[in-house]
């Protein structure tokens, strides 16, 4: 079938299609996956399986996350719902899960110096990577003392490259370090306390979560 040009459409063959690995929206998937995404290799009646997904409470993080996807060439399932029955005050999440060995060995190859080529492309991969890194770690809160706007991450490098990227906008962020309890990996945290350069990098990056998009007083 495949010699007389038949495209096969069985779960394996749409695991192997090739995906856009170049574009802005390439930044935006690896932003996510080097914060709340993932990638696992699985099988499946033989077969090998390579996942990469997301799992969020916010459905418009679930519906950038899909396209983007998409817009790589990955074909993307309907999402499905995940309960925690464990947890009865937990909110259902949204499950956007794909199959793609492509894609999935283009992020698990990735060392430092590859992921600042892809953020470092011409256009606006950049800020699309802040997207991501902000859309899955980000949060924005306003306290007695003031606006706060942060990610954070236990991958230092992903924190001081997210810190090099703001800094390019001509952000002045600070970079803090904590081990929030014995035994516990160290978070990194990338800060912005300035309500007028919290307002520049929301109208830069245009996160996708309208909760993290705006606060009062900001």
């Amino acid at each position: 079938m495949l010699s007389a040009g038949v495209k096969l459409r069985t779960p394996f063959e749409m695991n192997r299609r090739p995906v856009d690995t170049s574009s802005m929206q390439a930044a935006y998937v690896l932003g996510v996956y080097l914060g709340d995404g993932y990638a696992w290799r699985t099988s499946s009646n033989g077969h090998p399986g390579f996942k990469i997904g997301l799992s969020t409470v916010d459905r418009e993080f679930a519906d950038a996350f899909s396209l983007a996807l998409a817009r790589m060439g990955v074909h993307v399932p309907p999402y499905r719902r995940k309960k925690y029955p464990d947890r009865p005050a937990a909110k259902e999440a949204w499950v956007v899960e794909v199959c793609s060995f492509n894609l999935y060995h283009w992020l698990t190859s990735l060392d430092s110096a590859a992921i600042r080529e892809v953020v470092n492309r011409p256009g606006r991969s950049a800020i699309a990577f802040l997207r991501g890194v902000y859309d899955s770690e980000g949060s924005l809160t306003v306290r007695g003392n003031g606006p706060d706007l942060r990610m954070g991450n236990a991958d230092s490098g992903t924190m001081h490259l997210t810190k090099e990227l703001m800094e390019r906008l001509n952000l002045h962020p600070g970079l803090y370090s904590y081990e929030p309890r014995p035994g516990r990996k160290r978070m990194y945290h990338v800060v912005l306390s300035r309500r007028v350069e919290i307002r520049r990098f929301l109208s830069i990056v245009k996160p996708s979560i309208p909760r993290k998009s705006s606060a009062p007083g900001v």
